[in-house]
């Protein structure tokens, strides 16, 4: 980091090739780059060290909240590149969040054909509102819904 912080204080060269590999991962960042009392900035963010970054990892994902908010809580203060990447792979590799992650994944929406004419295709569904049965009827033509009340009946 040390070398990265010459190049925001002295200017960076005009050739990425003129740059350490160590220092090259910042090339496309260089202009977002900051630095105060010896601490990395990318915008708000703080730059994470090649040294720090599995410490960090293990606090990201101490409350085992899964990739989507682990990466979410990484993404509010922290920046390094290849974040994203090493979280889903520490998730991955995590025993207790694949034990006990969500085992109902969402279904995926399926895409169906539009009716040419109107009540030709209808969606129905019975709910409950305030202690009565309801009855919604959608049309998929005009997308024109029809709520009735419901008349239960016990056999």
């Amino acid at each position: 980091m040390q070398q990265v912080i010459t190049h925001i204080k002295d200017g960076w060269p005009i050739d990425k090739h003129e740059v350490s590999p160590e220092v090259s991962q910042y090339w496309h960042h260089r202009a977002e780059l900051t630095e105060c009392n010896g601490i990395v900035f990318k915008g708000d963010k703080v730059v994470i060290p090649n040294s720090l970054r599995q410490d960090m990892l293990k606090r990201i994902h101490e409350g085992h909240q899964g990739i989507n908010r682990c990466k979410s809580r990484a993404r509010q203060c922290l920046f390094w590149t290849g974040l994203s990447g090493q979280i889903e792979a520490m998730v991955a590799r995590c025993s207790a969040c694949q034990t006990f992650r969500v085992k109902n994944q969402h279904e995926p929406m399926i895409p169906h054909e539009i009716p040419d004419r109107p009540w030709v295709k209808t969606a129905t569904d019975l709910f409950q509102f305030q202690g009565k049965n309801y009855l919604l009827v959608v049309d998929y033509y005009f997308k024109y819904t029809e709520l009735a009340l419901a008349i239960t009946v016990y056999h």
